[in-house]
């Protein structure tokens, strides 16, 4: 997987893996703190401010995990981080949705080497 713009190989831990789906409620909550401030004329306040940098670096870690994801040159291995990590699938849903033919553990045992 590679950031075409810096064409350097994209690293993401399994802590910033687990972490994509509460990213987004967040970028959410900040988007809608955001708005509440706004309808309240108070764009130029420190606490504006706090949530317009919250809301960006939350925005910068989910696409880099994206950038991780979408970037896996493998379909299965790609399917199963999609499944796992945006979608929040368990690893038998996992094992299913990629065909059913494949067992769970053989599912997680990929992930896990593909991040080794």
């Amino acid at each position: 997987c590679w950031d075409y713009n810096k064409q350097q190989r994209v690293i993401v831990s399994k802590k910033e893996l687990r972490q994509y789906v509460h990213l987004i409620r967040e970028t959410n909550q900040m988007k809608e703190q955001l708005s509440e401030l706004e309808k309240k004329g108070e764009q130029n306040t420190e606490l504006y401010e706090m949530y317009q940098n919250n809301k960006l670096r939350c925005m910068t870690l989910t696409m880099k995990i994206q950038s991780f994801i979408y970037d896996i040159d493998d379909s299965l291995l790609r399917q199963i981080f999609d499944a796992r990590y945006i979608k929040g699938m368990t690893w038998a849903a996992i094992a299913m949705r990629v065909g059913g033919y494949y067992s769970t553990d053989y599912i997680r045992i990929l992930h896990d080497r593909f991040l080794n």
